[in-house]
């Protein structure tokens, strides 16, 4: 009785380990992302000084924090999706397209 006690001790033990080291993954790229798109903003921000005002540079902070927070992820998952179609070759196209605009110069006389 008390070895199965034991033993359901230590797999929710284990599957605790494993969710943790995921949390703990996902936390620690994050925030290396974080980190190397804040000194690269502090790079640019030093040699060139290009945005002069502090409203300007809260909008890159945000931006900076939505891409790591957010959009970093997403088109990884996009990558990794079109990786599989191509592999298990799944055609997609774009669609049928007309065009909507002449684009080509009528000569003029």
């Amino acid at each position: 009785m008390t070895s199965g006690r034991i033993k359901r001790t230590a797999r929710s033990t284990g599957a605790r380990r494993r969710v943790l080291l995921g949390v703990l993954t996902i936390a620690v790229v994050i925030g290396l992302g974080t980190v190397l798109s804040a000194s690269a903003l502090l790079l640019e921000e030093m040699s060139f000084q290009v945005h002069g005002s502090a409203r300007h540079l809260a909008v890159l902070l945000l931006a900076m924090l939505a891409e790591n927070l957010g959009y970093r992820q997403l088109t990884a998952l996009w990558r990794a999706r079109a990786t599989l179609e191509w592999m298990f070759r799944v055609r997609r196209g774009w669609g049928k397209m007309t065009r909507s605009a002449g684009w080509q110069a009528t000569p003029e006389r």
